[in-house]
């Protein structure tokens, strides 16, 4: 069961040794794709017939544990390939960090979608979605407050647009920088898949950011990972 497997198989990476993992995230979500193997090509992430593939930067000073933790009844085999190369490592380089939560949402605003203390960039957002109606589920603005804004110094005009599309639009797309890889339907009902990847407009902060999106549920528990 590919689909469950991808959600169901944790990918957790440790850069020097740290106290915890700098990246833990389900496969799946990990390549951008949730639920299943939603084909796509993008210029980060990308997923295949036969794989899919990540060519984020992740620099190290001396090494890099990567783990495959199966939490799902099924027995799963993994195959890849990893690329290393060497680097002039300096102190202004940043370990790559990908994270993942679940909820559900019945309330119209500010859904977080990232808060952290520290300094850093943010480069990529993949949402899923799980719709129970046919309706438009992200009628609502991203807002990005950087260290300890009182008021949002990046503040949207929807979701739709954020992602790179408007009106609800239910046909798939890829691109470079964003991506719809599903669309299940009816409407915009049941699992919506999308990723924009902030690289060329990418989020810096020194010492915090937090990141929430508004939505629009129409009164109907809303599933976001």
């Amino acid at each position: 069961d590919l689909r469950a497997a991808l959600r169901q198989v944790v990918l957790k990476i440790t850069f020097d040794n740290a106290d915890r993992p700098q990246v833990s995230v389900p496969v799946g979500d990990f390549f951008g794709t949730m639920p299943g193997w939603n084909l796509y090509r993008a210029l980060p992430l990308g997923v295949t017939p036969q794989c899919g593939y990540s060519r984020w930067y992740m620099p190290f000073r001396e090494s890099a544990r990567i783990e495959l933790v199966n939490e799902g009844p099924q027995n799963v085999a993994v195959e890849g390939a990893i690329e290393v190369e060497p680097i002039d490592w300096r102190n202004n380089l940043g370990y790559f960090h990908a994270k993942w939560r679940r909820t559900q949402k019945n309330t119209v605003f500010d859904w977080p979608l990232l808060k952290c203390q520290g300094r850093g960039r943010v480069v990529g957002v993949a949402l899923g979605v799980f719709n129970p109606i046919t309706g438009w589920w992200g009628e609502g603005d991203e807002k990005i407050w950087v260290d300890g804004e009182s008021f949002p110094s990046t503040f949207g005009t929807g979701s739709e647009d954020y992602f790179g599309y408007a009106w609800c639009n239910t046909a798939l797309f890829q691109h470079a920088y964003h991506n719809q890889t599903l669309c299940e339907g009816p409407g915009n009902g049941n699992h919506t898949s999308v990723n924009q990847f902030d690289i060329l407009d990418n989020i810096p902060f020194h010492k915090s950011i937090r990141f929430t999106l508004e939505d629009w549920p129409l009164g109907n528990t809303i599933g976001k990972d």
